[in-house]
């Protein structure tokens, strides 16, 4: 989203080493235009609106070729593939952080604007399926493209108990 990018542009101004650009909407597993290489790759809450694992694994070649040697990505935030009780266990955790971090209104606001009132991200949700990760799938990810990766533990977002990887390449 436009916003957000604006928003990292803002905070990241006075950072001569980082640069904030919006992917192409119609093919934004090019990055081909990207300026490279880079030393660390942040994909923070992105994947679960790919379209499907192949994309993912066709993103993570792109950020290759614009990587230094052993230079790092941290690709966090990954939806887990979760029945009602985990989602509910998830939902209790992310508002134990979001105490913990004072942030437990805004939490709130915005978990009643995305759940309960119309909006223009709830009709995209809906109408648009996320892809869901689990540790298994990972796993099987990492063999299939003999990435050096491992799974690391963290909340890198407002919601808890997410998967995250941190691939070296």
């Amino acid at each position: 989203a436009q916003q957000f990018v604006d928003l990292a542009a803002r905070r990241c101004r006075a950072c001569q080493n980082v640069e904030v650009r919006k992917l192409a909407e119609d093919d934004y597993i090019n990055l081909d235009k990207a300026p490279g290489p880079f030393s660390v790759i942040l994909c923070v809450s992105v994947l679960q609106y790919y379209r499907n694992f192949s994309e993912v694994e066709a993103l993570i070649r792109a950020a290759k070729s614009l990587a230094y040697p052993g230079a790092r990505m941290l690709i966090a935030d990954l939806p887990v593939r979760r029945g009602k009780l985990g989602f509910i266990w998830d939902g209790l955790c992310s508002c134990f952080l979001s105490i913990a971090g004072g942030y437990f209104r805004v939490l709130l606001a915005t978990a009643y604007a995305r759940w309960l009132r119309k909006s223009s991200y709830k009709s995209c949700y809906n109408q648009t399926p996320q892809l869901l990760f689990t540790v298994a799938g990972l796993k099987a990810l990492i063999q299939k493209t003999g990435l050096h990766a491992r799974m690391i533990k963290g909340n890198f977002s407002v919601y808890a108990n997410r998967l995250n990887l941190l691939v070296q390449f």
